[in-house]
């Protein structure tokens, strides 16, 4: 093998663990940024959640106070998470057991999350579920073009997620 095909198989690979690294970053600023009423909350939040991390163009699927809910844009995403973030008083999210593939300018990926978080209501509540997450690569860096949440559980937090006491 060439020193010169080495080199760019090197650089092949430095270029997707770098990828990688940007995805999973730009994942951890989705969480953050959906965090809500704790120390920790981003002043500008909602602007950085819209601008820096969804592409112009995303579809969101997720499941809000009203039932399954779709959101095509970053218009129809801000105005949902106006009407539906600010409703909880409390939530932080822990993303976990990412998996990723990349190619080229796209990803797929999928986040196991957890997120305790107190409701409209102020019941404690714990969600888990998986976000299946599709990415561009966009000028200024990678984009989520495509996020579906999968619901697992959301319960209050003094029942159990299986609906039976043991």
């Amino acid at each position: 093998m060439s020193l010169e095909v080495r080199i760019e198989e090197l650089e092949q690979e430095l270029r997707a663990l770098r990828d990688r690294e940007r995805i999973c970053n730009l994942m951890a600023d989705y969480f953050a940024a959906v965090d809500v009423g704790w120390e920790a909350e981003l002043p500008d939040k909602r602007e950085r959640l819209i601008e820096s991390v969804f592409a112009a163009d995303v579809v969101v699927e997720m499941i809000t106070g009203s039932g399954p809910s779709v959101f095509r844009g970053r218009t129809a995403l801000r105005e949902a998470y106006d009407r539906d973030f600010d409703a909880y008083p409390f939530g932080i999210h822990y993303g976990s057991n990412p998996r990723l593939t990349i190619d080229g300018d796209q990803a797929d990926g999928a986040w196991h999350v957890f997120a305790p978080c107190t409701d409209p209501e102020g019941v404690s509540r714990w969600f888990g579920g998986r976000y299946l997450v599709e990415f561009a690569r966009a000028p200024e860096g990678w984009r989520i073009s495509r996020l579906v949440q999968q619901v697992a559980f959301f319960t209050a937090f003094d029942r159990p997620w299986s609906g039976r006491a043991g």
